[in-house]
C-alpha cells in the first residue's frame, strides 16, 4: 500500500505541473499552491483556460491527441451560435455562424426560422434530431435555396456534404407555388448525401442538383446519395421533389414521394439537364414509392432541352413502386432524349422490377434511345407503353429488350405495347392481358406518318385474351422488314387470336 501511494505522488510531482503550469497561472512546482489555481483555471471560460487546458487521447495506434476545446469544437450546436429554435425568432444568422464556426453543426429539437438563404461549406455536416423533430423553415421569397453548397465554378467540388435527421419546411401549404424557391440547393458537390431528411411543403424543389442557381452557370456534382427520406409536397404547389440538372453518380433510394408537383410541373424525380455541358451518368433511382403526386411523369429522365456533349449513359430505374393513387399526366417512367441512334453508343439503361398499380397511366414512355433492357414489370391497369415517337418517321430507337414482364388490365385500346420506329427490339417471354376495352396486345403504327422497324423477335410471350381483343400484334400506318424478323413459341392461352406481324418464321 505505501509503496503503490509514493509511486503515485512521485507521478504527479513529475508529470502534473508540466500539464498545469503549459498554460495555467501557476508558475512555481508548489502542490500547496497550484490546487486551487488549478480548479480556477479550469472553471475559468477566459481563452486558452478551461477545456483548452485539459487533454484529450483517443484510442487507436493512429490517433491524434488534442484537449478537450478542440474535440469539443469539431461539433457546434446552433444554440450555442444563440439559435433560439422557438419557430418566432430568426435563426439565420445563428445558424450561419456555426456553420462558419465548424464542419458539424448540430441542430436540437426546435423549429429554425431562416429568412435567407445560408450557404454550406465543403464538409459541411448537418444533423438533428429526427424528422419533425429538428424542423428547419424557410420564409424567403427570393430564387436559390434555403440551405446551398455551391461551389463557385465548373472544376471545383464541395467536398462530403451531409444533411440527416431533421425536417426541412417550405410553407407551400401556406406561402404558395414559387418555382425557384428551393430548400437545398447541390451546384457543385461530391460525395454528398441526405438521408432521414423530410422535405415538407418545398415551393419549388425539395432537393435541387443543379449547375448554379442562375442560367447558364456550369458546376458539375460527383457521388450524390439520396436516401430514407420523404419527400411530402402537402398539397400538390410545388415543382419537383428532386430536380437534376448535373451529375456523374446519383443513387436515389428507398424515399417515399407523396402529394407532389403542381399541373405543368415534371413530378416528383426530374433529370433534365438545360445546357450542352451538363452532364447525366450512372444514376440509380430505386426502391421508392410514389403516392398522390401529380404533375407530369413519377420518373422522368429527358435530355431534350440541349444536345449533350457527353450523351446520357448508365441509368437504373428498378424496384420501385407506383401506386394507384398517384395521377400524372403522362405517365409513370418517362426516358427521352435527341440522340441520333444510329451513331450513339448504347446508353446502358435498365428499367427493372417496377410495380405499376396505375388507373390508365402510361408506365414508360421512352424514345430516342439504344441499349434498353426492361424486365421483370408488374403492371396492372395501366395505359398503353410507348416505344418510340408515333409521329415521326426519322426518330428511332435501338436495341430494346422487353423480357419477363406481366402486364394486365391494359386499358387502351391501341395497344398494351405500342412500337414506332426501332431497329433491334426483342419481346421475349411477356404475358400480356388487354382490359376489356383493349384491342391489341401489341401495336406497329405510325400517326400521320409511316414509322418502321426491323430485327424485331417476338418469342415465347403468353397471350390472355380480353374479352374484345381480336389481335397478338396489330400493324397500321407501318412498315415491317419480314426477312429481318422472328416468331417464335407464343401461346394464345385463353382464346384464338390473329396477328398481322409479318416474319421469316412464317406466322
Amino acid at each position: 500500500m505505501k509503496k503503490n501511494f509514493l509511486c503515485r505522488w512521485l507521478f504527479l510531482l513529475a508529470f502534473v505541473p508540466a500539464l498545469v503550469f503549459a498554460g495555467s497561472s501557476v508558475t512555481t512546482p508548489n502542490p500547496k499552491l497550484y490546487s486551487d489555481a488549478l480548479r480556477a483555471d479550469i472553471a475559468s471560460t477566459a481563452t486558452g483556460k478551461g477545456s483548452a487546458l485539459v487533454g484529450n487521447m483517443p484510442q487507436g495506434a493512429s490517433a491524434v491527441p488534442a484537449t478537450v476545446q478542440g474535440k469539443l469544437g469539431e461539433v457546434v450546436s446552433v444554440k450555442d451560435k444563440g439559435a433560439v429554435g422557438d419557430g418566432v425568432a430568426d435563426d439565420t444568422a445563428a445558424i450561419s455562424a456555426a456553420l462558419a464556426a465548424s464542419k458539424s453543426v448540430y441542430f436540437p429539437t426546435g423549429i429554425y426560422l431562416i429568412n435567407s438563404s445560408i450557404s454550406l461549406q465543403s464538409g459541411s455536416r448537418l444533423h438533428g434530431d429526427g424528422i419533425d423533430k429538428t424542423i428547419l423553415r424557410y420564409t424567403a421569397n427570393a430564387n436559390g435555396a434555403m440551405l446551398n453548397a455551391d461551389s463557385g465554378s465548373s472544376s471545383a467540388y464541395m467536398i462530403g456534404v451531409e444533411v440527416r435527421d431533421m425536417t426541412l419546411d417550405g410553407m407551400s401549404d401556406t406561402l404558395g407555388f414559387s418555382e425557384h424557391v428551393h430548400l437545398l440547393g447541390f451546384n457543385g458537390v461530391k460525395n454528398a448525401v441526405v438521408e432521414g431528411v423530410k422535405f415538407r411543403a418545398p415551393r419549388g424543389d425539395g432537393l435541387y442538383v443543379g449547375s448554379g442557381i442562375s442560367g447558364g452557370t456550369e458546376r458539375h456534382n460527383v457521388s450524390v446519395v439520396v436516401r430514407n427520406n420523404l419527400f411530402n409536397g402537402i398539397n400538390k404547389t410545388n415543382r419537383n421533389g428532386i430536380s437534376v440538372i448535373d451529375c456523374n453518380g446519383l443513387t436515389i433510394e428507398n424515399n417515399e414521394f407523396r402529394n407532389l408537383t403542381s399541373a405543368g410541373m415534371p413530378g416528383p424525380i426530374d433529370v433534365e439537364p438545360n445546357n450542352s455541358h451538363n452532364v447525366v451518368k450512372s444514376i440509380r433511382i430505386s426502391g421508392n414509392k410514389f403516392y398522390a403526386n401529380g404533375g407530369g411523369t413519377l420518373i422522368a429522365v429527358v435530355t431534350t432541352s440541349s444536345a449533350l456533349t457527353k450523351p446520357l449513359f448508365g441509368l437504373e430505374i428498378v424496384g420501385n413502386y407506383f401506386d394507384v393513387s398517384n395521377t400524372p399526366a403522362s405517365g409513370n417512367i418517362a426516358v427521352i432524349t435527341l440522340e441520333d441512334t444510329t451513331s450513339v453508343a448504347p446508353m446502358g439503361i435498365t428499367i427493372k422490377g417496377n410495380v405499376h398499380h396505375t388507373a390508365a397511366v402510361i408506365p414508360w414512355n421512352l424514345n430516342r434511345l439504344r441499349g434498353v433492357t426492361i424486365s421483370g414489370e408488374s403492371i396492372d391497369g395501366a395505359s398503353t407503353s410507348i416505344i418510340g415517337r408515333f409521329t415521326s418517321s426519322t426518330e428511332t430507337m435501338r436495341d430494346i429488350n422487353i423480357i419477363g414482364n406481366t402486364i394486365t388490365n391494359s386499358s387502351n385500346s391501341v395497344g398494351v405495347i405500342s412500337i414506332a420506329s426501332v431497329t433491334g427490339l426483342k419481346i421475349i417471354g411477356n404475358r400480356i392481358q388487354p382490359a376489356a376495352s383493349g384491342h391489341h396486345a401489341i401495336t406497329f403504327f405510325g400517326s400521320g406518318v409511316t414509322t418502321s422497324s426491323r430485327e424485331v423477335t417476338i418469342a415465347e410471350n403468353i397471350f390472355d385474351k380480353g374479352a374484345a381483343q381480336t389481335d397478338m400484334v396489330y400493324v397500321s400506318s407501318h412498315k415491317l422488314t419480314p426477312a429481318s424478323n422472328i416468331w417464335h413459341g407464343n401461346i394464345e392461352a385463353t382464346g384464338t387470336l390473329t396477328s398481322a406481324f409479318t416474319n421469316n418464321t412464317g406466322k
